[in-house]
C-alpha cells in the first residue's frame, strides 16, 4: 500500500515494483506515471477508496499476480546509472550552453 499524497519520484513505490509486489498506490502524480498500469489506484484522502481498492488485489489473486509482473517489468526502466547518465548528460549540455551563452554576449 503506499498512500502518499506528494512526491517528487516515488523510491520506495519503486522498490516495491522491483520486488514484484502486488501494489495498491495513491493515484496522485507522479505515482500514475510510475506505476502505469502495475497497480490498483486510490484516492489516499478517502478511507473507502483505499479500502476498495486492496479488496480489489485480495479478492482477485490472478490479477493480483498480474499486476505483481507488469510493476516489476516497470521498475526494470529505471536505474542509478541511468539516472547517473542522464544527469551528468544534463549538466554538460547545460555547461556547453552556458559557454554559447557567454561568447555570444
Amino acid at each position: 500500500i503506499f498512500a502518499s499524497s506528494c512526491e517528487n519520484l516515488p523510491i520506495t513505490l519503486l522498490e516495491a515494483m522491483a520486488a514484484g509486489l502486488p501494489i495498491v498506490c495513491s493515484d496522485r502524480g507522479p505515482m500514475p506515471e510510475v506505476l502505469e498500469d502495475g497497480g490498483v489506484y486510490f484516492d489516499p484522502e478517502k478511507p473507502d477508496s483505499i479500502a476498495s481498492a486492496i479488496e480489489n488485489l485480495l479478492l482477485h489473486p490472478q490479477k493480483c499476480q498480474q499486476l505483481a509482473n507488469r510493476a516489476r517489468e516497470l521498475a526494470s526502466q529505471y536505474s542509478w546509472s541511468r539516472c547517473a547518465e542522464e544527469t551528468f548528460s544534463f549538466i554538460v549540455q547545460t555547461a556547453l550552453q552556458a559557454r554559447e551563452a557567454v561568447k555570444i554576449h
